[in-house]
């Protein structure tokens, strides 16, 4: 059984299901849309571990931020509150996402540019609500050249068609002069043409994350799902949280008063 051409071989039945709907955008726009998150969700689904759930919706922050409505959600299936949940439309604490992903038809630089500022938002987003580590050892997570006492919340893009890689590069690099590496898209992935990876300059390996030895380098494929699909399994594997602490989040809130 040959592994890789049966990514190939996905990814071609997933251009397919786009073609397919791809007609009909332009008539039924917002329904298009959810199509399109549906055929990369379907996808996502099979290859996640069973401990991750995927969803859409918003995400919120113990310091009263809101995010807008994320394509993609990666979250704590088993210690995520529902706090509200809809016809898979859900809103989840950051403390409990993992990541987010961003879906589009076609990537252009005013695209890029939309969904790294959403990226960039949830990002940013404090991870406060806790429980403190108890005990002679703290996990701690390292990415982004950095150590954390949780695990950040990454960011990726998929399209099923873009500009030419080149220049979707050049866009990018200038989008990111201006943020540290946590806070920029950690990969892009456009199924028709390739994806813009980590490249490290100096062990001349792909990287997870961004981090300050890497540059975004374009990656002509007709396979790219092969190389998500083994980053996301990596990230997610590698994941873990921190007890989370509702209270955090009803610190000021009305229970009631005493009576007698």
């Amino acid at each position: 059984m040959n592994l890789e051409n049966i990514f190939r071989s996905i990814n071609k039945k997933m251009l397919l299901d786009f073609e397919g709907i791809s007609s009909e955008i332009g008539h039924r726009g917002a329904k298009g849309k959810v199509r399109e998150k549906d055929i990369i969700t379907e996808y996502l689904e099979k290859y996640v571990p069973g401990n991750i759930g995927i969803a859409n919706g918003e995400i919120i922050s113990v310091d009263g931020h809101t995010s807008p409505e994320t394509d993609i959600v990666f979250y704590a299936k088993n210690s995520t509150p529902y706090l509200l949940k809809k016809e898979g439309y859900q809103v989840f604490p950051i403390e409990c996402v993992y990541g987010v992903v961003e879906v589009k038809s076609h990537l252009d630089k005013q695209q890029l540019i939309d969904s790294f500022n959403k990226i960039n938002f949830v990002k940013q987003m404090p991870k406060k609500a806790y429980e403190p580590q108890k005990g002679p050892l703290r996990r701690t997570t390292n990415v982004y050249g950095k150590e954390w006492t949780y695990f950040p919340t990454f960011g990726i893009m998929i399209a099923f068609d873009s500009i030419n890689l080149k220049e979707l590069q050049a866009h990018y690099v200038t989008i990111c002069e201006s943020h540290s590496p946590e806070h920029r898209i950690d990969s892009i992935w456009v199924l028709k043409k390739g994806m813009l990876v980590n490249h490290n300059l100096k062990s001349g390996m792909i990287e997870l994350t961004p981090s300050d030895t890497s540059i975004p380098r374009p990656v002509l494929s007709d396979n790219p799902l092969m190389l998500l699909t083994i980053q996301l399994q990596s990230l997610l594997m590698s994941g873990w949280m921190p007890n989370f602490m509702l209270l955090e989040y009803l610190r000021h809130a009305e229970y009631g008063i005493f009576v007698g």
